[in-house]
């Protein structure tokens, strides 16, 4: 060892190049197998939770794939549209994107809807018609059963005497074809 005087400087440096500072060793210099085996470890989580998560991201789409309906459409048709027989005007539905007109009712039944709404039936004509324009058949139930609803026809519409004297009165009508 060396011995220092008061005097002189303390030596900074070993005086033996052989002599050197010791540290302790790390973990991983210690065990040299944990580094391996913790590599391994946090692949094979990350393997299990990658697993994980695909299947269920799977089992919800098929979920979601199962709750439709198989009525629900998801086709876009195009936005034209075709007039009926009846006069109306229908567009492109369902899953064939298909025109689809309203279909005649039994006169019957259409019948009955006119005078349950307090309307007069004209058989011949397959209409309904109301000289009071509270009572008949509204414009919304008329389309509903598929006719083609006026406001103000003519009461003399169905005379094919022009020498007969006609009023001047508003019909409400529902014509069905």
């Amino acid at each position: 060892m060396q011995t220092i005087l008061p005097d002189e400087k303390t030596p900074l440096e070993p005086s033996k190049p052989e002599e050197k500072l010791l540290r302790a060793p790390t973990l991983f210099e210690k065990y040299s197998w944990i580094k391996p085996i913790s590599i391994f470890i946090i692949l094979l989580i990350t393997l299990i939770l990658s697993i994980y998560y695909l299947f269920q991201t799977n089992n919800s789409t098929l979920t979601i794939k199962n709750s439709i309906s198989p009525t629900t459409s998801s086709i876009a048709c195009p936005a034209d549209a075709k007039q009926c027989s009846d006069g109306t005007w229908v567009p492109r539905t369902g899953p064939k994107c298909e025109f689809v007109c309203p279909q005649p009712k039994n006169s019957s039944a259409l019948k009955n809807a006119c005078q349950e709404k307090g309307g007069t039936w004209l058989d011949q004509y397959k209409e309904c018609e109301s000289i009071p324009t509270d009572k008949g058949l509204d414009q919304t139930t008329c389309t509903t059963l598929g006719g083609t609803f006026n406001a103000c026809e003519s009461a003399c519409r169905h005379n094919d005497n022009p020498q007969q004297a006609c009023i001047e009165v508003c019909v409400k009508t529902c014509k069905f074809n």
